[in-house]
C-alpha cells in the first residue's frame, strides 16, 4: 500500500484504534490475562502517534504489525480452545511487554519538544526498530497458530491494513451471532435433562404434628433476636408478597441465613396482617416427594391417605390468604432420581396455582425448581455480610472488643468471611474465651471450635457436609477434588488460569458448575471462582487435595514470575498444600520455595497481603540446605519481618549474609540482600546509606535494571527520612535513564508517583499535581488499578489536596485507600489513611463524639498493626488544641520536638508549625515571636515552600499583635501572593481576612469589604465553616 501520504496513516491509526477498541471489549466479557493491558496500551500509543503528527511511513509499518497481531488475537479470543493455552497466554504477554516499550519511547519524543527531539532522533530509531523486530518475531509466532475454527485470512501475512480491518468486523460478526446462538441452544438443552443425582439421608426428625392456625404463634419458630445485615434483601422480599401471592426462592450456601431470613419475614407486621394464615415447614426430613407430601399434610392436620396430595392443595385452597414456608427443600428435591425431582417440581407448581396460597421455599444452592412461575425479580443468593453486619453480631452475643483485642477480633471475622453461622458460632465462643481465646483456639481446631452442636445450625461441618452430601456432589466426585484445590486458594481463580494449569481432573468446566450448583464455590466480582473461609477450612482438614493434582498447580508459578508487572492482577495464584512437602524431594522443595517467594512478592504488590505458605519457608530453606534460597528468603524477611511464627536473630542473618556475599560472586543476589539490609536499617539513616549505596554499585555493575531501581526507590525512602528531597529529585532522574532504556510503563508509573512525593515535599504544587495526573494516566494504560502502586499514587493525591486545603478531595482520596487496604492487606496504607481522615475531620470541624470515636478506632488499628501510636498522639494533641486544652498540647508537641529533632523531619516540622501558630495563643509575643522564626529557619533549610508561606503569616499574626501594621502588612501580602500561586485556598482567606482587618483599622471600609467577599469562597472551598461564619459576621456589620 502506498506509504508517503497522511491518509494513509489516518486509515491505519483508525482501523488500529477500532482493534484496539474491540479487543478492549472483548477482554471485559472474557476476563483472559493481558488482553486489558495490550488493548489499553494500544489506544495509548494511537493517541501519542496522532499527537506527534512526524515520521509518517515509520509509523505506518509499526502500526500495521500491531494492527495485523490484534487481529489475530481477537480472531483467537473466538476460539477458546486456543487463546487459553499457555503458549498463546505467552505471546500476548510479549506482545503487552514490547507495547509498553514502544509507549514509553513514543511518550517521550512527544515530551521533549521538536528541537530536543531532533537531537535524540538516531537513539529513538535504534528503539523503535528493535520494537519493529520484536513485534515481527511476535507476528511469526501467532501465525504459526492455526485453526479451522479461524478465519484463517485475518493473520495472513499478504492481504493489506484495510481489507484485514474488514475482515475483522466480519469475523466478529459472525461468530458473535454464531456463539449467540450456540449458547441459547445449550441453555435450553441443559434446562430439559432431568438430574441423575443421587442422595442418602438418615436420623432427620419427623415434626410434631401441628394445626395450622396462625394466631398460635407457638406453632411458629421464633422470631430472630439477632437480625444484622438483611435489611435490604427483606426490604425487597416483603413488597413482593404484599401485591399478590408471590412464588420466592431464598438460596445460598449452608450457614448464610436463610432460615433466618425467612422466619424474619413470616413474622414481619405486614406479613402477619397480610395473611391470616402462616406454616413455617421444615423439609430436611423428607428424603422425596411422598415424604414431603406427608410432612406438610401432618403441619396441615390431614389424616394420611394415597390421595394426600390432593387433599393438601384442597385444603390450602379452601383456607383464606395463606403463606406457606418450605424450609430446605433442597432435600427432597435433590433426592434420588430424576423422577424424584421432577415430582417435586410437580407438586410445587400445583402449589403456586393455588391462588390464595403465597410460598416462599428456602435452599442451599444457585438453582431454583422448574415448572413454577417464580415471582421476578429473582431474589438473588444470599451472599457474605457486610462487615458492619458482621461487628453488629459479635456485639449482640460478645462484648465489644478493647483496643488490645481488636486485632484477634479481625482475624476472626476474616476467617468467618462473614458467613452468619460461622459469626454467631464464632461470637458465642468469643463471648466466654474471650477474642484472643477463640482466635488461639481456632488456630488449633478450626471448623470443629464451632462445630459442638449436632445440627445445622449449631454446627459449621454439619452444614457444610450436608452441602458436600448433595447428589449433584456425589455423581461427579472430582468437583469435590476442584473444591479441595479452591481451599488453597483464598483469592480464588480465575477460569482462564484454572484451564490453563491443566489440573488432571475431567471436565473441570462441569466441575465448577457444579460446585456453584451447590453454593459451595461462587464467582466474585472480578469473575474469580472462590470458596468462602470456613467452607476452604474444613475442605483443606477434612479433604486435602490429591497429591496427582499438585505438579498441575506448580505450572503456573514460573509463568506467573515471567509476567509480574504486565499483568499481575489477571493471574494471581495461591497454590499449595503444607500436607505434600514431606512428600517431595530436595528439589521440588526448592521449586516450591521459590515459587512461594516469588509468589509472595506477587500478592503483596496486588494488595491481597503475605501468603499464607510463607510459614513453610524456612523449614524447606533448612531441608534444602540452598544458600540462594535462604538468602532470597533473607531479603523477604528483612523487608517484611511478616512472619511472627519465625523470629530471626537479623543481626545474626546479616552478618552471615554479608560473609557469604564477600566470598561468592553474586553481583545480583548481593544487591538484592544489600538493599534489604538498608530497609531494615531505615531507622539509622547513615548506615541505611552506606548499605544502600553497595547495593546500587552491585545492580549497575552487571545492568540489572530491576535491582537499580528498587535500591534508587530505597534511597528516596532514607531521602524522605532526612528531608532530603533535592535527593529524591536526583534519583528519579537516575531512574529516568535506566527506564528509558527498559521501556516498562509500570516502572515508569512508579517512579512518577515517587516525583510527585518530592515536589510535594518541595511545596511546587502545581507541578507535583502534574507530575500525579501523567502518574494516573500511566496506571490506566498499563491495567494497574487496584495494585500497590494505585496505593501509592491515591496517597500522594491525597497529600497534595491535604496541602492545598482540598479537604473534601483528600478525604474521598484517602476513603478509596481504605475500601482497597485492611490490617491484613497493605496495613501500613490503611492505618495512614484512617488517621489522616481523622485530622482531616478535626480541620473541618466535626463534631466531638465523632472525633472521639474516630481516634479510638485509629489507636486499635495501629496497635493491631504493631506500629508506634506516634501519629495518634500527635492527631489527638490536635485535637485537644481545637477544643482549648492549650497548656497540655503544648507541652506534648515541645516534648515531642525535643524527642525526634533530627530523626523524623515531618514530625518535626509539625511540632514547629503548631508551636509557632500564633492563633493557637500558647504564648506571649516574645516567645511566639522566639517559636515563629525557628520554624521559617526550618523550613528554610529544608526548601519547604508552603512551609515558609506559612511561616510568613504567623509572623505577620505576631507583628499584628505587637500594632506594626505595616510590617504585618507586609507579611501578610507576600504569604497572599505566594499562596495564590500555588492554590493554598486556606492560608489565602487567611491572610485576606487579616488584611481586611488591617483596612478596616485604617477606616478603608470599602476595601475591606471587597477583601473579606474574595475571602467568603475560599474557606468555603476549604470547608471551614466557622471561617465563613467570621466573614458573614464582619460584612453584616459593614451594613449596618
Amino acid at each position: 500500500m502506498p506509504r508517503s501520504t497522511a491518509s494513509t496513516l489516518r486509515n491505519v491509526l483508525n482501523y488500529t484504534g477500532t482493534a484496539a477498541t474491540t479487543l478492549r471489549d472483548v477482554s471485559t466479557t472474557t476476563h483472559l490475562p493481558f488482553l486489558g493491558v495490550v488493548s489499553g496500551v494500544s489506544l495509548s500509543i494511537v493517541d501519542i502517534i496522532l499527537a506527534i503528527k512526524s515520521q509518517t511511513d515509520r509509523y505506518v509499518e509499526m502500526l500495521e504489525k500491531i494492527h495485523h497481531l490484534l487481529c489475530a488475537i481477537i480472531g483467537l479470543c473466538l476460539a477458546p480452545e486456543y487463546i487459553s493455552s499457555q503458549r498463546i497466554l505467552n505471546h500476548i504477554a510479549d506482545f503487552a511487554r514490547t507495547l509498553q516499550k514502544i509507549q514509553t519511547c513514543l511518550k517521550l519524543q512527544q515530551d521533549l519538544g521538536k528541537i530536543r527531539r531532533l537531537f535524540k532522533q538516531a537513539e529513538f530509531t535504534i528503539q523503535l526498530d528493535a520494537c519493529k523486530c520484536e513485534l515481527k518475531s511476535l507476528l511469526e509466532n501467532f501465525v504459526i497458530i492455526r485453526s479451522p475454527e479461524i478465519v484463517t485470512d485475518v493473520v495472513e501475512f499478504k492481504i493489506d491494513c484495510e481489507q484485514r480491518h474488514q475482515e475483522l468486523l466480519e469475523l466478529v460478526s459472525t461468530r458473535t451471532l454464531s456463539s449467540d446462538a450456540a449458547s441459547s441452544v445449550t441453555i435450553i438443552h441443559s434446562k430439559q435433562l432431568p438430574s441423575t443425582d443421587k442422595i442418602h439421608r438418615s436420623g432427620g426428625r419427623l415434626p410434631i404434628s401441628l394445626t395450622g392456625a396462625s394466631s398460635d404463634l407457638s406453632l411458629l419458630p421464633a422470631s430472630p433476636q439477632i437480625f444484622h445485615g438483611r435489611d435490604f434483601e427483606l426490604s425487597n422480599l416483603i413488597p413482593m408478597f404484599l401485591c399478590q401471592p408471590a412464588r420466592v426462592a431464598i438460596l445460598g450456601p449452608g450457614g448464610m441465613g436463610k432460615t433466618t431470613l425467612a422466619v424474619a419475614a413470616l413474622h414481619h407486621r405486614e406479613m402477619v396482617e397480610q395473611y391470616t394464615h402462616r406454616y413455617f415447614i421444615s423439609c430436611e426430613s423428607a428424603n422425596n416427594c411422598v415424604d414431603l407430601i406427608s410432612i406438610i399434610g401432618v403441619y396441615l392436620g390431614l389424616e394420611p391417605s394415597s390421595k394426600l396430595k390432593h387433599a393438601v392443595v384442597r385444603h390450602l385452597s379452601a383456607e383464606g390468604s395463606t403463606l406457606l414456608v418450605l424450609d430446605n427443600l433442597e432435600t427432597p428435591w435433590e433426592s434420588e432420581s430424576g423422577k424424584n425431582r421432577a415430582d417435586v417440581e410437580e407438586f410445587l407448581a400445583l402449589l403456586g396455582e393455588i391462588s390464595n396460597v403465597a410460598l416462599l421455599i428456602t435452599m442451599r444452592g444457585a438453582e431454583r425448581p422448574g415448572k413454577v412461575q417464580w415471582t421476578r425479580p429473582f431474589l438473588p443468593p444470599l451472599e457474605p455480610l457486610s462487615e458492619t453486619a458482621a461487628r453488629q453480631i459479635f456485639a449482640a452475643v460478645a462484648d465489644d472488643p478493647s483496643p488490645e483485642d481488636e486485632a484477634a477480633f479481625a482475624e476472626l471475622l476474616s476467617v468467618s468471611d462473614n458467613m452468619p453461622l460461622a459469626l454467631s458460632l464464632m461470637a458465642n465462643v468469643a463471648s466466654f474465651e474471650g477474642y484472643a481465646g477463640a482466635l488461639a483456639r481456632w488456630k488449633v481446631e478450626n471448623t470443629a471450635l464451632i462445630s459442638d452442636g449436632w445440627d445445622k445450625q449449631s454446627s459449621l461441618e454439619r452444614s457444610i457436609a450436608l452441602s458436600l452430601g448433595s447428589p449433584r456432589i456425589s455423581a461427579w466426585p472430582h468437583a469435590k477434588q476442584l473444591l479441595s484445590l479452591l481451599s488453597l486458594l483464598p483469592d480464588g481463580i480465575a477460569e482462564p488460569d484454572l484451564l490453563a494449569s491443566k489440573v488432571p481432573l475431567p471436565n473441570i468446566a462441569h466441575c465448577k458448575s457444579v460446585l456453584m450448583q451447590t453454593s459451595l464455590a461462587y464467582m466474585d466480582t472480578n469473575k474469580r471462582l472462590k470458596a468462602l473461609s470456613p467452607i476452604r477450612e474444613y475442605i483443606r482438614a477434612a479433604y486435602p487435595p490429591a497429591a496427582y493434582t499438585f505438579p498441575a498447580s506448580m505450572r503456573l508459578l514460573p509463568w506467573t514470575a515471567r509476567h509480574l508487572g504486565v499483568a499481575p492482577a489477571d493471574i494471581l495464584w495461591r497454590p499449595r498444600s503444607e500436607t505434600c512437602v514431606d512428600e517431595s524431594s530436595v528439589s521440588e522443595c526448592r521449586d516450591i520455595a521459590s515459587g512461594i517467594l516469588t509468589l509472595n512478592k506477587l500478592s503483596r504488590s496486588m494488595l491481597k497481603g503475605n501468603s499464607q505458605l510463607m510459614r513453610m519457608v524456612p523449614e524447606l530453606v533448612e531441608r534444602t540446605n540452598d544458600p540462594r534460597l535462604r538468602w532470597r528468603y533473607a531479603v523477604a524477611y528483612l523487608r517484611d519481618q511478616h512472619d511472627p511464627s519465625h523470629v530471626a536473630n537479623t543481626e545474626v542473618m546479616i552478618a552471615e549474609g554479608i560473609r557469604y556475599f564477600n566470598t561468592v560472586a553474586d553481583p545480583a543476589g548481593q544487591a538484592m540482600f544489600y538493599n534489604a539490609i538498608a530497609v531494615h536499617s531505615a531507622p539509622d539513616c547513615r548506615k541505611a546509606l552506606e548499605f544502600n549505596a553497595v547495593a546500587i554499585q552491585s545492580a549497575m555493575e552487571i545492568g540489572d535494571a530491576v535491582q537499580h531501581l528498587d535500591a534508587l526507590d530505597t534511597r528516596c525512602d532514607i531521602a524522605t527520612a532526612l528531608g532530603n528531597y533535592d535527593m529524591i529529585l536526583d534519583c528519579v532522574r537516575a531512574a529516568e535513564q535506566v527506564i528509558h532504556q527498559t521501556g516498562s510503563v509500570t516502572d515508569k508509573c512508579r517512579w512518577k508517583a515517587i516525583e510527585t512525593r518530592a515536589y510535594g515535599m518541595l511545596g511546587n504544587l502545581p507541578r507535583a499535581l502534574l507530575v500525579c495526573e501523567q502518574a494516573r494516566a500511566l496506571l490506566s494504560s498499563a491495567g494497574l488499578e487496584g495494585s500497590n502502586l494505585h496505593l501509592t499514587i491515591l496517597d500522594s493525591e491525597a497529600s497534595l489536596h491535604f496541602a492545598k486545603s482540598e479537604y473534601v478531595e483528600a478525604r474521598r482520596a484517602q476513603s478509596e485507600i481504605l475500601a482497597m487496604t485492611a490490617l491484613t492487606r497493605s496495613p501500613a496504607y490503611h492505618v495512614n489513611a484512617i488517621i489522616t481522615i481523622v485530622s482531616i475531620d478535626i480541620v473541618t470541624g466535626v463534631d466531638r463524639a465523632t472525633i472521639l470515636r474516630s481516634l479510638e478506632h485509629a489507636r486499635a488499628a495501629y496497635t493491631a498493626f504493631g506500629r508506634s501510636l506516634l501519629y495518634c498522639d500527635l492527631v489527638t494533641a490536635e485535637f485537644h488544641l481545637t477544643q482549648g486544652d492549650v497548656a497540655d498540647a503544648r507541652t506534648m508537641f515541645i516534648r515531642w520536638l525535643s524527642k525526634y529533632r533530627g530523626f523524623i523531619p515531618d514530625v518535626v516540622s509539625l511540632c514547629l508549625s503548631t508551636i509557632g501558630d500564633p492563633k493557637y495563643k500558647m504564648h506571649g509575643a516574645r516567645e511566639a515571636f522566639h517559636w515563629a522564626v525557628v520554624y521559617f529557619a526550618f523550613v528554610q533549610k529544608f526548601k519547604d515552600s508552603v512551609g515558609r508561606l506559612y511561616s510568613m503569616r504567623y509572623l505577620g499574626d505576631i507583628f499584628l499583635s505587637l500594632s506594626d501594621e505595616d510590617t504585618a502588612l507586609n507579611l501578610f501580602i507576600v504569604a497572599l501572593e505566594g499562596a495564590a500561586q500555588i492554590g493554598i485556598h486556606r492560608l489565602q482567606a487567611e491572610c485576606m481576612l487579616r488584611i481586611g482587618d488591617i483596612r478596616m483599622q485604617r477606616g478603608d471600609s470599602v476595601g475591606a469589604s471587597e477583601v473579606w467577599e474574595t475571602a467568603r469562597p475560599l474557606f468555603a472551598r476549604a470547608s471551614q465553616v466557622k471561617d465563613v461564619e467570621t466573614v458573614d459576621s464582619r460584612l453584616a456589620r459593614l451594613k449596618i
